[in-house]
């Protein structure tokens, strides 16, 4: 089934298809800012995409292929280039239960390198002409209207997905994260994701726990419970904003996901026995 939605911005169009495959265009500026739930390949047919987290910035342009990594919260620019080029980007999703059912029907190669930095927002495929011909494909695919089945975009896709692991054996620890042992950090996800309104059932998901195993492994490492802890957490950085003065009150509780000023102010002063208007 073929899903077609137009957003508001004119000129811009965002077509869906099946769970996989999505192409999107645009000849205006574009912003996203989201969680990125599962890990993504991507190929700009044309325009730019730059991605931005924290003081980390890549842009992609024509031709260029990554594989952008799940459970980040990443600022997103598609946009023409300043040539007025027009944005055109294919992208394949690869859901969770998609990787473990891969690696649950075949072998995979282990890694030899190091991991790949969990910071890492996302992984250049430097002319990966595999990539590129497997967007293209779908794209035709989908282009004349053949709907292929679900059945048969997921082969070519798992085709693909193993080809690259087999070229590039250290992209199996980053791809395959949900499965032991190559599990997300959950020490690092917390440090990175802290100001993220999740609940204790999100941060389980995206860190590919179930609940009790992600109470326990945090419980072994803060040796208190996630929702004390994101307390504490958001309040210290909330006196490190305070004392540069570079955001107001407001921007610094929003921000930091509480739900409104009263709750921050009396959780500030029970932290630190003083009002946040006294920093």
């Amino acid at each position: 089934m073929e899903i077609i939605t137009f957003a508001p911005v004119m000129n811009e169009v965002h077509k869906e298809y099946s769970d996989i495959f999505l192409r999107e265009n645009t000849n205006q500026e574009k912003i996203c800012e989201d969680m990125v739930y599962c890990h993504t390949l991507a190929y700009i047919r044309s325009g730019e995409m730059v991605m931005r987290k924290g003081g980390r910035m890549m842009t992609l342009k024509k031709g260029d292929t990554a594989l952008v990594r799940r459970s980040h919260q990443v600022k997103v620019y598609k946009q023409p280039t300043r040539q007025g080029e027009p944005f055109n980007g294919l992208f394949v999703r690869l859901d969770i239960d998609f990787l473990k059912n891969i690696a649950q029907h075949g072998t995979l190669p282990r890694p030899q390198g190091a991991p790949v930095a969990g910071k890492t927002m996302a992984i250049r495929l430097p002319n990966d002409a595999e990539l590129m011909g497997l967007m293209e494909t779908l794209d035709r695919y989908y282009s004349v209207e053949l709907l292929p089945s679900q059945a048969f975009v997921a082969s070519k896709v798992e085709e693909f997905v193993r080809s690259l692991v087999e070229r590039n054996t250290d992209l199996v620890s980053v791809l395959f994260d949900c499965m032991d042992p190559w599990k997300p950090s959950v020490e690092e996800f917390m440090n990175e994701n802290f100001t993220v309104d999740f609940t204790t059932e999100e941060f389980a998901h995206f860190t590919a726990r179930s609940v009790d195993d992600f109470k326990s492994d945090f419980s072994s490492i803060y040796q208190k419970a996630p929702s004390r802890w994101l307390l504490h957490r958001r309040l210290d950085e909330a006196y490190r904003l305070l004392q540069e003065k570079e955001m107001s009150l407001t921007e610094i509780f929003t921000s930091l996901a509480f739900k409104n000023q009263s709750y921050f102010s009396a959780s500030f002063k029970r932290q630190f026995g003083f009002s946040p208007s006294e920093v």
